[in-house]
């Protein structure tokens, strides 16, 4: 196979044969049990995959963007006694990243790493850590025939179909698996399985599946000229109302696929002779974030931070990036131990705005 948009197709005790004779070459990473959850880890046996999922907890957008990262050492080198400490960097290499398989990743969150690029990858200043990872690791996607009622991946266009940016594309089948390629690498990974062609049958199958799960989303976000209509309406009392509930957790930009916010911070040894220097995951959502010198704080009440965060998404990304900051995964609803729904804010703002244009007219 040496053309895109071929298929083949592996029985799921294939699949799982493929993938331990792929492990030898590659560490293979994917959706396993961890705590009552689903959480992409290392696959130490195939069997362990749960290639039923809907989503995991947090996006395999951190295999690239870590929770914690070290940017460079510092040790003690020499002490004035009118200027203090002085202190030498060891700068960091690029991080030796293992040629690695990530299985099971859905449209949305291949949607959030293909954005995420955009701000570590092919941004003004790129960053050599994340393209290091990105270069080293292979995506084997997963086409979603199952729903939540958290997702809006209809509405903002990122799924529930894998569309690119994947080596192979998965469309579980039943008892198999049909198996896209959608680069050079993925073509050559896929000749070392057991597989027969794809038919016209195994399409139409995929095809029905996908229309199936398209009838499980029920949740939706009328996105035509959004960021128009929300900027119209930045005091609108929907914001003030869900602020109210808000308790400011982070739990939102945590498990969201394209927040990219981090802080950096220094970690000294006990004897203070040396240390670290970390970029470590931060949230617009806590007090703390948009504080500067002197105790200024830009965004000192929860209402501010709160509409930061949807302003973002749905507008600022916009002119940032060229496209939208939400992939539509639901995790920012599912995980927000109050349910705030930013659904149901753009629906409230937009039936504010339809009335005001009836009344206009």
């Amino acid at each position: 196979m040496d053309s895109f948009g071929e298929g083949a197709v592996l029985t799921k005790e294939g699949f799982r044969e493929w993938l331990s004779a792929l492990g030898k070459e590659y560490k293979i990473f994917g959706p396993i049990p961890k705590g009552g959850e689903t959480a992409f880890g290392e696959v130490s046996d195939p069997v362990l995959l749960e290639m039923d999922l809907v989503d995991s907890l947090i996006p395999p957008t951190k295999f690239f963007h870590p929770p914690k990262d070290t940017l460079f050492n510092f040790k003690y080198k020499s002490e004035d006694p009118a200027k203090g400490l002085f202190y030498e960097t060891t700068p960091m290499p690029p991080p030796a990243v293992e040629s690695r398989i990530i299985v099971g990743v859905h449209a949305c969150d291949l949607a959030g790493i293909l954005l995420q690029d955009k701000v570590f990858y092919s941004s003004r200043y790129p960053d050599p850590s994340y393209i290091d990872r990105r270069r080293n690791t292979l995506i084997i996607a997963l086409n979603c025939f199952r729903a939540n009622e958290y997702c809006i991946c209809t509405s903002v266009g990122s799924g529930p179909e894998v569309k690119e940016g994947y080596d192979l594309a998965l469309s579980d089948l039943g008892e198999e698996y049909l198996v896209e390629i959608g680069s050079l690498k993925g073509a050559e990974l896929l000749q070392k399985a057991v597989s027969r062609p794809a038919s016209d049958e195994d399409f139409r199958k995929k095809k029905k599946s996908l229309e199936f799960t398209r009838k499980q989303i029920v949740r939706h976000m009328r996105t035509e000229n959004l960021p128009a209509v929300m900027l119209r309406h930045l005091a609108h009392p929907s914001w003030k109302e869900n602020a109210a509930r808000c308790v400011s957790c982070g739990a939102c930009t945590m498990t969201c696929p394209t927040c990219f916010c981090y802080t950096v911070r220094d970690e000294l040894d006990i004897a203070l002779k040396g240390g670290k220097r970390l970029r470590q995951w931060d949230s617009c959502q806590l007090l703390e974030f948009a504080e500067v010198a002197m105790g200024e704080n830009f965004r000192k009440d929860r209402e501010a931070r709160m509409k930061w965060r949807i302003y973002h998404k749905l507008c600022f990304w916009w002119e940032q990036f060229g496209a939208s900051g939400c992939v539509g995964c639901g995790r920012c609803i599912k995980n927000c131990v109050t349910r705030i729904d930013m659904t149901q804010i753009v629906s409230t703002i937009r039936e504010t705005e339809e009335a005001q244009e009836e009344v206009k007219s």
